[in-house]
């Protein structure tokens, strides 16, 4: 299955992720990886079959970066 985890840079598609998991239910950056949680809920013991790793986190190693963060002054 296609998750939707792609990186994109100076607005085109720079790669695009596969994994046997569908239903990415949150993501967010760890220095140079993407991480992502899938759903595991309401899935039929077929579709779990077919989706290893649904319920599971996630890496994409060097996938990019997120926006730098804003020191907070007090």
């Amino acid at each position: 299955m296609r998750l939707p985890a792609d990186s994109y840079h100076d607005g085109g598609v720079q790669a695009v992720s596969q994994t046997d998991a569908g239903g990415a239910t949150a993501c967010c950056f760890g220095g140079p990886d993407l991480y992502v949680t899938t759903a595991r809920r309401g899935l039929a013991e077929a579709q779990l079959s077919e989706q290893p790793l649904a319920g599971s986190v996630l890496v994409f190693p060097g996938a990019g970066a997120g926006h730098p963060t804003t020191a907070f002054a007090g």
